[in-house]
């Protein structure tokens, strides 16, 4: 197996009629709840290549849950290639935390939803997971001393499209190449699926203090979908600083990523923080021939959060970086309300301006980083740090917005009363700009701009965008905060009417 090959088994798949995945399961899997999947291991003195020298090895998960569909693993040993087949006895259930719990007997064609990679990414003596491939196309990776947080998925079909079910294809098939001893990277080679299009993907994951999984697709479409997304994120945003009205309790903030940050070609910069919504929210911003995109968690401080178990403050950002040109799109952004942590409610992904039509064939490559830093080549200050806002004078029409953009520290932007910097702001539609000003702000040696909006309805979807900069042409300028004003519903209730 090799990508050659996958790219022409994807070629054939797709001139078949879409056929299902597996997901007969016994009921009383099925009707599991998180509490009892998650007392279920996967033995920690097994797993596949344990006992070999390779830095890597793999476990299985069972088929339960939320994850009834089967993935078929093969293991390309040298030129070998074998099933990594299920065993029952691989399993066992944690009795302290489910005392009740029984696994049934099950046969042994039952297979895996998925599986785990283990790798000594924190210490040398000591294998920690690295990443995971399980449900749909979905997967997520760790760099060094970081906490799982947003996934990426293979690819997204019809998200966020008004009138059209969003589709999940899959990952019906895959092969993981065992590394030879020493070797610092793992490739995966995986099979996806479903009605609209097969395809084929490479995974070449370079773990290490961020881990970077380069990756390359072959897509053969059966239909045209209505909107593709390429390299698309999931994540959770329940709430941040930008809360006008918080409720009882005792973190600050609660979310795996705080904004979107889009790199545009000619080198300039849109971050949209994510909000808390009670009706799904989608912005769509042009960005053709994009450097990258991704969603990040800009705040690291532990104070933030104050939680020493969900440990906020390490979950990872993640950077796409397009290989080729991409061609003409927008990027993505589609949040969605939750009233707990528990649940994914935020999708980013780019999307081409012409959706591939029904036979047709594309392929993309790009680059997967799992970092808890800005994008590499693109810090230069101006950076977003916080949003903040309040409503004025007990009124829903009326808001405060606060905006701290950081400086670069030299003549470009600098941080001095006697240099102000020029404020730009542009309002949409249903809203209307009364106030604005720059603070200096000495204690964190940035600057605040300060904006006042009236908003015409209750809808207030008006889009704002504001920035700073030297006045001069070609000169220092921050990246463009970019936002959406949402109803808040039952965040609201307490302000008057309109």
């Amino acid at each position: 197996m090799d990508f050659d090959e996958l790219r022409h088994r994807a070629a054939q798949q797709a001139s078949t009629p879409y056929r299902p995945q597996d997901q007969t399961i016994p009921e009383a899997l099925a009707k599991w709840d998180y509490s009892q999947y998650t007392a279920v291991h996967y033995r920690k003195d097994t797993g596949v290549w344990r006992a070999a020298d390779s830095k890597f090895y793999l476990q299985g998960f069972l088929r339960a849950y939320l994850f009834p569909e089967r993935m078929r693993i093969h293991l390309l040993e040298g030129s070998q290639s074998r099933e990594y087949r299920f065993a029952a006895g691989n399993f066992s259930v944690d009795q302290q935390a489910q005392p009740n719990l029984t696994l049934p007997a099950l046969p042994e064609d039952f297979g895996y939803s998925g599986f785990r990679v283990w790798y000594p990414l924190d210490r040398p003596d000591r294998f920690d997971e690295v990443a995971v491939f399980q449900g749909a196309s979905y997967f997520r990776m760790l760099g060094r001393e970081q906490a799982y947080g947003l996934s990426a998925r293979g690819l997204a079909v019809d998200a966020a499209t008004p009138g059209r079910g969003e589709e999940f294809p899959a990952f019906t098939e895959v092969w993981v190449q065992q590394p030879a001893a020493g070797e610092e990277r793992l490739i995966v080679y995986a099979l996806l699926d479903g009605p609209t299009l097969a395809g084929a993907y490479e995974f070449t994951v370079a773990p290490g203090d961020e881990t970077v999984a380069d990756v390359r697709a072959a897509l053969f479409f059966r239909k045209q979908p209505a909107r593709l997304g390429q390299a698309p994120l999931t994540s959770m945003f329940w709430y941040g600083e930008n809360n006008y009205r918080k409720f009882v309790e005792f973190r600050p903030e609660v979310h795996d990523s705080d904004g979107l940050l889009i790199w545009h070609q000619d080198g300039s910069r849109t971050w949209r923080p994510l909000q808390t919504v009670t009706q799904p929210l989608v912005d769509v911003y042009p960005a053709d021939h994009p450097v990258g995109f991704g969603l990040l968690q800009r705040d690291r401080a532990f104070a933030s959060y104050a939680d020493l178990e969900a440990r906020y403050q390490a979950r990872p950002s993640l950077w796409v970086e397009p290989k080729g040109d991409w061609g003409a799109g927008s990027v993505v952004l589609w949040q969605m309300p939750t009233t707990n942590e528990y649940a994914d409610n935020v999708v980013a992904y780019w999307a081409p301006t012409v959706p591939p039509a029904a036979g047709e064939k594309r392929e993309l490559a790009y680059r997967l980083t799992w970092t808890r830093n800005e994008p590499r080549g693109s810090t230069r200050g101006g950076e977003v740090l916080a949003t903040y806002l309040k409503p004025l004078y007990g009124r829903r029409d009326l808001f405060r917005y606060l905006i701290d953009f950081s400086w670069d520290g030299d003549n470009r932007g600098p941080f001095a009363e006697d240099r102000v910097p020029e404020i730009g702001i542009e309002v949409g539609e249903d809203g209307e700009l009364l106030e604005r000003f720059v603070k200096a702000n000495p204690y964190n040696r940035s600057w605040r701009l300060h904006g006042v909006v009236r908003y015409q309805g209750p809808q207030m979807r008006v889009p704002l965008r504001a920035w700073l900069s030297d006045g001069k042409e070609g000169g220092w300028r921050t990246e463009t905060w970019s936002y959406t004003m949402a109803p808040q519903g039952e965040l609201s209730a307490a302000l008057g009417p309109w």
